[in-house]
């Protein structure tokens, strides 16, 4: 199975009831992925986060939610598969009509209920949330804008915490790439996803996560303690013994690793606003990543798998490589591989129906909505007389390269006329006088172009002009 015989096989070890084999999932998954490593993975956000709410807050839901929405909501929570129904029946229902193949809110609802063990159910958990709430109520019992605080600030907490405020096809973006960092397939993980801000958390001053950390944490949770024994082989013998000095050996170097080492792996991207500007602000963290003399960077672009396309086309247009940027679907080139191997095992979950939801659902309302914008985003990347789509956000880029590739674009004859008109009525600028510089020596050519490009984004954050981005270039 290891790709060398020096190679050590990649854990957990995986043993199944009444069978004397021992399977290596995740080793298993590494192989089918192939053998291509990526210099570093652009792994894309999916907004908006959501936002918290407890469950006394019906009223609050009611005021920022159309109806529409929580009726969606509350039909899937709702959702019990029919009375005497199993096996075969069962997993068609789940496959169909199941709670994870419903839609996904841009709202969590946090139990604070008490509840806890009981005559009927005694080893039923204590509600943890219920416990906090208890004693934020106790300590500030005559104190009301104390007491306010601190619930905003236990809101913030649970904001703070991926399982409860990512959106699922982010959560699965992240998952994914944790399976391919796992696996050896990169050593960078670019996390890009900005900071979608309810205008009530600006007026309080409060924080909210961006995209990019909750992927990151994601990542962790999931994967931060199978990574510590990928690269510290010398603990798993250690990892299960009840010496407490293994233990204390083991707890110390983990949590060295996990607050340290592990970051090494991470790049946060948290200020662009779209998928355009993801890209031109992910090259700005890591230019040598994107451009190199010696060989072609090889660069994984790992979305939902209605994106990706669109994505690569991106990534071509800023860096002019065509061969070396490559579409990772988190559902179907990594997940689904996954949940085979899962099922073989006897380990099916959910995941299987819901990855079956997110790519090929007739019914899934968000993926619909999600596919026509793709297809309206790529129609505009392919045409001259749209170029202002795009071009805007070239302003945000600190890389001369992407400079002259866009340049290199806009030159070609397809491009070149709609381009002439573009510099000449638009930014008042001879396009030939630009077309054919290096920019890498030519630092104020380059800010010259940057301030002309921005106008585009400029116009459309002044409501009382027209939105530039969706101005055509007419050429006669």
């Amino acid at each position: 199975m290891p790709d060398s015989p020096a190679e050590q096989l990649l854990g957990p070890i995986i043993k199944i009831a009444n069978r004397a084999e021992k399977y290596y999932p995740y080793q298993e998954l590494k192989e089918r992925l192939g053998p291509q490593k990526y210099d570093a993975i652009i792994v894309f956000g999916e907004g908006p986060i959501k936002r918290i709410f407890f469950s006394n807050e019906e009223d609050k839901i009611k005021d920022l939610y159309k109806a529409d929405k929580i009726d969606r909501f509350n039909e899937s929570k709702n959702s019990k598969p029919p009375e005497g129904i199993s096996g075969k029946e069962l997993v068609d229902w789940l496959e169909t009509q199941g709670p994870r193949t419903k839609y996904d809110p841009d709202y969590t609802i946090v139990d604070i209920t008490p509840h806890g063990p009981s005559k009927t159910e005694p080893t039923k958990d204590i509600n943890p949330n219920f416990e906090r709430v208890k004693e934020i109520l106790e300590a500030t019992e005559s104190l009301p804008e104390e007491r306010k605080k601190l619930f905003e600030k236990f809101r913030t907490e649970l904001e703070n915490k991926a399982r409860h405020s990512y959106k699922r096809y982010g959560e699965l973006n992240a998952i994914a790439s944790g399976l391919m960092l796992y696996s050896g397939k990169t050593d960078k993980l670019i996390f890009s996803g900005g900071r979608t801000i309810p205008d009530d958390k600006i007026k309080q001053g409060l924080g909210f996560p961006s995209e990019a950390e909750l992927m990151r944490d994601l990542v962790i949770r999931n994967f931060g303690q199978k990574m510590f024994e990928r690269d510290n082989p010398d603990v798993i013998s250690i990892s299960t013994s009840d010496d407490p000095e293994d233990m204390r050996v083991y707890k110390e170097r983990y949590n060295d690793y996990i607050t340290k080492t592990i970051h090494k792996y991470f790049v946060i991207e948290d200020s662009a606003t779209n998928t355009i500007d993801n890209i031109i602000r992910s090259i700005n963290h890591a230019p040598e990543t994107f451009f190199s003399k010696d060989k072609t960077p090889e660069v994984g672009l790992l979305g939902n798998n209605h994106q990706v396309e669109r994505c690569v086309t991106l990534l071509n247009l800023f860096t002019g490589n065509e061969e070396g940027a490559h579409p990772i679907s988190a559902q179907n080139d990594v997940l689904k591989p996954f949940a085979e191997i899962r099922n073989k095992l006897g380990e099916k979950g959910f995941l299987p129906e819901l990855l079956r939801y997110m790519t090929d659902e007739p019914t899934n309302r968000d993926l619909d909505d999600k596919t026509k914008g793709e297809a309206v985003g790529r129609e505009k990347l392919q045409n001259a007389e749209d170029m202002f789509w795009w071009l805007g956000y070239v302003s945000h880029s600190e890389v001369p390269e992407v400079f002259n590739a866009i340049m290199k674009k806009l030159n070609e004859p397809k491009w070149q006329p709609y381009s002439a008109k573009a510099f000449k009525d638009y930014f008042g600028l001879d396009f030939q006088d630009y077309a054919t510089l290096d920019y890498r020596f030519n630092e104020e050519k380059m800010e010259e172009l940057k301030g002309k490009f921005e106008t585009i984004l400029i116009n459309k954050k002044d409501s009382k002009s027209n939105d530039l981005r969706q101005q055509k270039i007419m050429v006669s």
